[in-house]
Order: structure tokens, then C-alpha cells, then sequence
């Protein structure tokens, strides 16, 4: 091993291995890993691939400024990683590129690709760099890879899929911990339960598209309504219910419905088309109106009814 690269392979493996107890996301921890192999090897390009078990493989890429992600199911023949996962180091024809497989134990589980603009071509020394920080690599993307993996399946779990609004569970979830805290301060808490008004002839007349979008849109336009504290529920297939932490009076509890219904009620575009709902509202409050989930969304949903039968 060359001086230069008793030098720096072990700072490299000590960033590399900082990475692994980092918080980072796995676009967070890929373009840090860029970063470095860009100081230490003068990589313009950086891709990696790895594997994802049965699923096929995910494929990151990073170009200085634009970071991607892909899924294939296979690798193509023409692709340095995937040639490097099968046949190991890889040379390519620009003599400023190389690829080479990612190895944790005895198990290929992807491999790495580099590329220079400023090179003419990478010498012995580099090549043994990034082969001696290979593994880190590989462990670091492997981990978060799992990580994003868990996260996303949560996720799935408690949002709904139409919108990726929160999903009835995790609005109970929340709601039960801000009665929690109502309770132990004090804090007020709102539900506004929201039933949209002609939403089922669009379905009827334009079809499940478009009542599709109009759901997406109301959405938006609900969230953009609230604070990041507060949480929007889709809870039915028209149905929505807005969550509201330290409200101070109820006056301010009429605005923000009355703000709903005004997001609500602007047209939609749909294809020629411009779709337009209604919303009915209830509202209830604790613990004026109930000091337990059952009860305040019950109050709320019954408030929303007799809106909707007083515009009827």
C-alpha cells in the first residue's frame, strides 16, 4: 500500500463509518458517500446498484447535482454495476471510469461505479482506495436501504393511499395523544369533521377519475388550510376530519371552517371539465363537547349533519 493511500484510507473509512450511525436519509447518506469518493478519487459520476432481495434492484445515481433513484428488475448487460456485480472489477473504455462489485461477507449485493470528467484515468491507487472503503459502502446503503424499507411500509400503514393524507388510525393515533396532553395541560383540542356535498354524482356523471382528482385536490387545499402541528384525515371516501391543537376561541374554530368550505367549494379542473363540491362541517371542541376520542368525533360528525341538513 502506497503512502498516499496509507494516508487516507483510514480517514475515509472513519467518514464512511460515521455514516452508518447517522441519521441520514438513504438520498442523504448516498450523496454524502458521493461527496467523499468525489474528494478522494475525483469522481465526477458516482451509480451504485444493489440488490433488493427478490424484488430486483435499486440503482442510485449522483452527478454533482442531480441525485436519482431507480427500481429495475434486472440489471442491463450494458451497465458498468451490473457488469461488475457478475464479473468483478470492471475497466471501462474511458479509462476515467471503473466499476466494482460490493461484497458484504462472501455475498455481492451490488456494486459501485465511478467516472471522472478530469482525469484521463484513474491510477492503481484509487482503485484500491474505493476497494478498501467497498464495504462500508456497501453495509451504509444496505442499512438504510432496510430503513427506507421500514419506513415506507409504516407509512403505507397510516396514510391514505388516494391522497397520503393521515389515515383514520393514525387520526386516532394523534387524537388520543392530544386528549393526552388536553388532560395534562390543559391545551384545548378541535375536530372538524368535513362531508363533501355533490360528490357522488361526478363519480356517477365523469367516472372514478375524476372523483379521484377531486379528493387529491380538496386535499391540498386542506392541508395548505392548517399548521404542520395539526394533522388532516381522510376517514371515509368523502369524508375528511382536521385535527387542531391549542385553539384559543371558538370564534377562531368558525374561521378556519369557514375557510374550509370557501378551499372546498372553488371549481376543479378536470380534463374539459370544471367540477365543483360543496363541504358540510361540524365542530366540536374539548372538553366542552367530550374528553374522550368516542365522543368528540361522534359530536363533531353530529354537528356535520346538522349543517348538512340545514343547507340541504
Amino acid at each position: 500500500m502506497s503512502g498516499r493511500l496509507v494516508e487516507i484510507a483510514p480517514e475515509a473509512a472513519r467518514r464512511m463509518a460515521a455514516l452508518l450511525v447517522s441519521e441520514l436519509t438513504l438520498e442523504e447518506v448516498f450523496v454524502s458517500l458521493c461527496d467523499l469518493l468525489g474528494s478522494l478519487v475525483e469522481a465526477s459520476d458516482v451509480e451504485v446498484a444493489f440488490r433488493r432481495g427478490e424484488r430486483g434492484w435499486v440503482r442510485l445515481g449522483f452527478d454533482g447535482k442531480r441525485y436519482t433513484r431507480d427500481a429495475l428488475s434486472v440489471l442491463p448487460d450494458d451497465d458498468p454495476c451490473g457488469r461488475a456485480a457478475r464479473e468483478g472489477l470492471i475497466r471501462s473504455k474511458n479509462p476515467a471510469a471503473f466499476a466494482l462489485p460490493l461484497l458484504i461477507g462472501d455475498e455481492t449485493v451490488g456494486a459501485v461505479a465511478a467516472r471522472s470528467d478530469a482525469l484521463t484515468e484513474y491510477d492503481p491507487e484509487s482503485e484500491a482506495l474505493l476497494a478498501t472503503i467497498a464495504p462500508y459502502i456497501a453495509v451504509a446503503l444496505q442499512q438504510r436501504l432496510l430503513l427506507d424499507a421500514v419506513a415506507r411500509e409504516r407509512f403505507r400503514a397510516e396514510h391514505d393511499v388516494l391522497t397520503g393524507l393521515a389515515n383514520r388510525e393514525l387520526f386516532g393515533s394523534r387524537l388520543e395523544q392530544a386528549l393526552t396532553r388536553l388532560h395534562r395541560t390543559g391545551r384545548s383540542v378541535a375536530v372538524l369533521y368535513i362531508d363533501l356535498d355533490r360528490f357522488k354524482p361526478i363519480n356517477d356523471t365523469y367516472g372514478h377519475e375524476a372523483g379521484d382528482e377531486v379528493l387529491r385536490q380538496i386535499s391540498e387545499r386542506l392541508k395548505a388550510l392548517v399548521r404542520e402541528v395539526d394533522t388532516v384525515a381522510r376517514v371515509g371516501g368523502d369524508e375528511f376530519v382536521i385535527l387542531l391543537e391549542d385553539v384559543a376561541h371558538a370564534e377562531d374554530l368558525e374561521v378556519i371552517a369557514r375557510k374550509a368550505e370557501a378551499a372546498i367549494s372553488l371549481p376543479i379542473s378536470y380534463r374539459e371539465h370544471e367540477l365543483q363540491v360543496g363541504a358540510s362541517i361540524g365542530i366540536a371542541r374539548a372538553p366542552q363537547d367530550g374528553r374522550d376520542i368516542e365522543t368528540l368525533v361522534q359530536r363533531a360528525d353530529e354537528a356535520m349533519y346538522r349543517h348538512k341538513a340545514t343547507h340541504a
